[in-house]
């Protein structure tokens, strides 16, 4: 039998160990990379929730999507709408502008958060409310309201990069 020039290599106990930590690693980088690094099947949703509907809090909500992008939905506090009178409200964290009033007397805004316009003497007129997101996010949702006393008369909604909505109601 011949000997190994250097040493027997049953005789070097640090070539076992580190083949023992080599596929160590490579067991711990599959199996996290299956529990939580990878991408969960299409039909995975994972949803988190800070805060109560009607609680007066505000909460998000966290959606992930196939590719494991995050999809944030920022709840936002609905405004109080006075129980009288004729309100367009407007919900939205970005920037927006656009026309809301009586069909007579119309009037031009350009704001940011969540807004109300009450509209004045517009008993027996048709309301008219049109805005637009300043901004190109589909994150968020812009919402618009008409109101007459308290409640909703019709209203819309589009996550649409500079989206635009428009409603009108008789009052």
């Amino acid at each position: 039998m011949r000997k190994h020039p250097h040493k027997n290599l049953d005789s070097i106990p640090w070539l076992g160990i580190v083949a023992g930590i080599v596929i160590v690693i490579i067991i711990v980088v599959l199996v996290s990379s299956w529990l939580g690094g990878g991408a969960p099947p299409s039909s995975a949703t994972q949803e988190s929730k800070a805060g109560k509907p009607g609680s007066g809090s505000t909460g998000t909500s966290t959606t992930f999507s196939a590719q494991n992008t995050p999809k944030v939905i920022i709840e936002t506090t609905p405004l109080p709408v006075p129980a009288k009178g004729v309100y367009v409200t407007v919900e939205y964290l970005g920037g927006f502008s656009g026309t809301y009033g009586a069909s007579a007397d119309l009037h031009k805004v350009q704001s940011s958060q969540n807004r109300m316009y009450e509209i004045v003497n517009a008993t027996g007129t048709t309301v008219y409310a049109s805005f637009q997101k300043d901004d190109n996010t589909s994150r968020h949702a812009l919402t618009v309201k008409i109101y007459k006393d308290g409640v909703v008369l019709n209203g819309t909604t589009t996550y649409t990069p500079f989206g635009k909505v428009a409603v009108t109601a008789k009052v």
